[in-house]
């Protein structure tokens, strides 16, 4: 004997079947997407990136690749992204903040892809060695982890100190 299951938020139902789950509507999820907040991260992310980068080059235009700085200076460009983007949608911060991240990535990847492609035409297939998936994993994860741990700071600093700010700004008045 199936039971009607309880409604959630009254948009979509859920079933009347426990075997059965029907959604109806779009998924919460991409509502709460700010694509201008996710951009501008990611310019952030950008700049920071690239002007400490640069900060980082030796005079004689060697990298100092090998002494981590790379790897420091992609970890504040993500948490400087992560903290845009949840500064400018605070309510949902720790959403958008590791999108910076997954949009950073993303670009990486098709740069390198197009870099590696040309690669191949010129030397070939084994030109390129093996894929160092260890490295792949050694960089995006920390970057998802520090960009959301900027959308985090974002909703905090909001919480804490700009919304009681607003709700005296609102009207709210202290009995006297």
């Amino acid at each position: 004997m199936s039971q009607r299951t309880a409604r959630r938020g009254g948009g979509g139902r859920v079933g009347v079947d426990a075997k059965r789950v029907e959604i109806k509507g779009d998924p919460a999820f991409f509502r709460r997407i700010n694509l201008r907040a996710v951009i501008a991260g990611f310019v952030v992310a950008m700049v920071v990136y690239l002007v400490l980068g640069a900060l980082v080059r030796a005079p004689g235009g060697a990298l100092a690749g090998e002494s981590g700085a790379y790897f420091a200076i992609s970890v504040l460009a993500m948490y400087a992204g992560g903290l845009t983007a949840g500064t400018i949608e605070p309510k949902y911060g720790v959403l958008n903040g590791p999108l910076v991240a997954v949009l950073y990535i993303l670009i990486s990847f098709v740069v390198t892809f197009f870099h590696e492609l040309q690669l191949v035409k010129i030397v070939g297939p084994l030109g390129l060695g093996p894929m160092r998936v260890d490295r792949v994993f050694a960089a995006d994860i920390p970057q998802l982890f520090f960009s959301t741990l900027g959308g985090y700071t974002a909703g905090l600093i909001e919480q804490r100190f700009r919304a009681p700010r607003r709700g005296a700004k609102h009207g709210r008045r202290s009995s006297g």
